[in-house]
């Protein structure tokens, strides 16, 4: 597989079909995520992992219960309305 000589066979490329996405999809990616999308995100975290690079356990968030979510829910949307972390 690796650090062997491949050749590509343009013809075959173009036979391959492009992924479609319909408009409700894409209208449904581009809106801001729901508070219960936030909520969700956040029962999903495992326990006893390392945080990431905010430092954050998951353990936190999650105890944090509804308030955190609030919370975490107003920074995402204000980012993905403004575009700017």
């Amino acid at each position: 597989m690796l650090n062997v000589d491949t050749t590509i066979n343009e013809q075959v490329l173009q036979q391959i079909p492009s992924p479609t996405v319909d408009d409700e999809e894409l209208s449904r990616q581009d809106a801001v995520p729901t508070l219960d999308e936030v909520v969700k995100a956040i029962g999903q975290i495992k326990n006893k992992k390392a945080p990431g690079k905010d430092g954050v356990p998951a353990e936190l968030l999650k105890a944090g219960g509804h308030y955190i979510a609030e919370w975490l829910h107003e920074i995402i949307r204000d980012v993905w309305e403004q575009e700017v972390m």
